[in-house]
């Protein structure tokens, strides 16, 4: 709450207007034998690694768009937390300092214990999002889409369910019911992409092709406040168990907003309290605790971007948008498309998109120019796992955990060079 409240307000949705969102981040303990001022009990320090809002997708329009691999697929929060939390890992990696520690020197014996823990201001959207609540006996409906296999079409689909919702199953993100199908997500639930990070690690494979692969050792979520008796309270951390813990995940909490201080004024329940019409908020902003060594304070240093869209919102914007001029120092550059006069131009990409992240990893892996690059996206991902155990434990997680996750291979691969 502290690392939040000292962010800008641009970008965030505010207490005084009928916007809500959801707040999530990666925060680090260190186990250590001194104690200092940031630490809450001795021998224990808690800082943030990554902070983000949001609560919006993009469709495949959006996404098989070209030039492909600029825009986000997925802006909840949990997802920008996971992506600012990988960005600084591979940036660590490629810089071979850093507070995180996963480079080589990490072995040193002065180095402290990590562990990482997610928090998230409510349950997070899908299984996890299913429970009792004081005013009404029948759970909440999460509006979330199963995922169902058939013998005649082996790739899960999307099924909207009846009134009885089965629970302890993969669901993609929700949307209103008149949304065209061109512009439906197929990004799954953040129930179960934290599964996801609990088995496979929170690095995800760009990070595990190239260190051992952190792991995630809580879900911490905020309570909802309309649990109030024992049984509701009860509800919903059975729902939290059940979508993470139970399906092979990590432990996972749920605190009450009592123990907060200061509380989340900005979650949906608390707007629906003080106003008649709510909305959730359309920009998610993204923040990274290196952010603090870019000058001026870092917090100016805090991206924002267009849930709707996936790209990164650009300062002084107009009403007529004129396309800026992209870093020429990012990530992506190096691994941008051959550019011709029918080029579509590149839009304004975030540090957290799929190009900037694997053009660090590609970096880190390839620090040599003469070294030959893999031409697409998949690729070089494929390059990178066959390096780790990632593959492996993947293929398993499939079969077993993480079986029927969708697959959309056409939106994830894209030319480089």
């Amino acid at each position: 709450m502290e690392t939040y409240s000292s962010l800008p307000n641009r970008g965030k949705a505010l207490p005084s207007t009928g916007e809500w969102c959801v707040l999530s981040s990666i925060v680090c303990e260190e186990t250590c034998e001194k104690t200092c001022e940031e630490t809450c009990e001795e021998g224990r320090k808690l800082w943030v690694v990554s902070i983000a809002t949001g609560s919006k997708c993009v469709g495949p329009k959006l996404i098989n768009q070209e030039p492909r691999g600029y825009v986000l697929h997925d802006c909840h929060a949990e997802v920008l937390a996971k992506r600012g939390f990988t960005r600084v890992l591979l940036e660590e990696m490629k810089s071979g300092v850093g507070r995180l520690l996963v480079h080589p020197t990490s072995t040193t014996s002065t180095t402290p214990e990590l562990k990482f823990h997610l928090y998230v201001s409510e349950s997070p959207c899908g299984d996890a999002a299913i429970y009792n609540i004081d005013k009404d006996s029948t759970p909440t409906f999460t509006g979330a889409k199963i995922c169902s296999n058939t013998s005649a079409n082996p790739n899960p689909t999307p099924v909207r369910e009846p009134e009885s919702q089965a629970l302890a199953t993969l669901r993609l993100k929700s949307g209103r019911s008149n949304i065209p199908t061109p512009h439906r997500s197929l990004s799954h639930c953040c129930s179960d992409k934290i599964l996801r990070w609990s088995i496979l690690g929170l690095g995800g494979s760009l990070v595990q092709s190239i260190s051992p692969p952190p792991v995630l050792s809580s879900v911490v979520v905020v309570g909802d406040p309309r649990c109030t008796s024992p049984s509701s309270i009860a509800s919903q951390q059975a729902s939290l168990t059940r979508a993470i813990t139970e399906r092979g995940g990590c432990e996972a909490h749920v605190i009450p907003q009592s123990s907060l201080s200061p509380t989340w004024e900005l979650s949906r329940m608390s707007k629906q309290e003080k106003f008649k019409k709510i909305s959730p908020s359309g920009m998610s902003i993204n923040f990274v605790y290196t952010d603090y060594k870019a000058g001026k304070g870092g917090a100016s240093h805090t991206e924002i971007v267009v849930g709707a869209t996936g790209v990164r919102q650009e300062q002084g914007k107009k009403k007529k948008r004129k396309i800026e001029k992209q870093p020429t120092d990012s990530a992506a550059a190096a691994i941008l498309p051959a550019s011709t006069p029918d080029t579509p131009p590149v839009p304004p990409f975030s540090r957290l998109c799929r190009r900037e992240l694997l053009g660090l990893a590609l970096e880190v892996s390839l620090p040599q120019p003469t070294t030959p690059r893999p031409p697409t996206y998949q690729d070089a991902k494929t390059f990178l796992v066959k390096r780790s155990s990632y593959s492996q434990t993947k293929s398993s997680a499939m079969e077993n955990n993480l079986k029927n996750w969708v697959k959309t291979s056409d939106e994830n691969n894209f030319k480089l060079f």
